[in-house]
């Protein structure tokens, strides 16, 4: 079963927050490239604590989940 499925059959056990959280990640990684490119452009110019508040700020993640984002993305 991929990730997609699983999402999508545990949605009504969902909290609104985890929904939002789950909107939110969507948008970031495949609705709007500039925040990505944005958080990228910190990171290449060794912003990396600035590239995970603005990663934070707009997804909502914790800071924990931030900076695995920002990893990967860097």
């Amino acid at each position: 079963m991929d990730f997609k499925t699983v999402i999508i059959n545990n949605i009504p056990n969902l909290t609104v927050m985890e929904l939002v959280e789950i909107k939110d990640a969507i948008e970031l990684q495949i609705g709007d490239d500039t925040k990505q490119v944005h958080a990228l452009k910190l990171l290449k110019d060794g912003r990396k604590l600035e590239a995970v508040r603005y990663i934070r700020d707009i997804t909502g993640w914790s800071i924990r989940e931030s900076k695995e984002y920002c990893d990967r993305l860097g």
